[in-house]
């Protein structure tokens, strides 16, 4: 089990008791402590959808670290933010490539894997969660 400071997924397997039962992550949203006071677990939307595509970005741009080309797309980001939101990426991007390899493997279709991302995430804008399906199982087939 993954844990971040900001997101803890619980993922009920859908084979565990032997039949493809449904498949929905369960989140628990909690306000957590840092250095610099409590971060709120509400993070901004758009703010998330440009992490995620700067974190899922192709081409030389993707050679330059995220946090900088983040601050460049948008100044008003603190450093701190920037942690939290590349931390959530990196959670969004495992769990794609988790549920990639299980459609890859037949044991999900791919309309459980777009709800299950977009349950998961609510705040992903539809264009992105679809940018992040088509990634993952690119990547998953590779």
């Amino acid at each position: 089990m993954h844990y971040n400071k900001f997101v803890h997924l619980t993922f009920c397997s859908p084979f565990r008791f032997g039949g493809l039962r449904h498949f929905t992550p369960k989140l628990h949203y909690n306000q957590i402590a840092n250095d610099k006071g409590v971060i709120s677990k509400a993070m901004n939307k758009d703010h998330l959808n440009l992490a995620l595509a700067i974190t899922q970005q192709f081409g030389p741009e993707r050679a330059k670290p995220r946090e900088d080309r983040l601050s460049k797309a948008n100044s008003e980001i603190s450093s701190e933010e920037a942690s939290a939101l590349f931390a959530m990426c990196d959670e969004i991007e495992a769990l794609a490539y988790q549920l990639a390899e299980k459609v890859r493997d037949k044991e999900i279709t791919i309309d459980i894997f777009t709800k299950s991302i977009q349950e998961a995430y609510p705040q992903l804008k539809e264009a992105r969660v679809s940018k992040t399906v088509s990634q993952a199982m690119y990547f998953s087939l590779k």
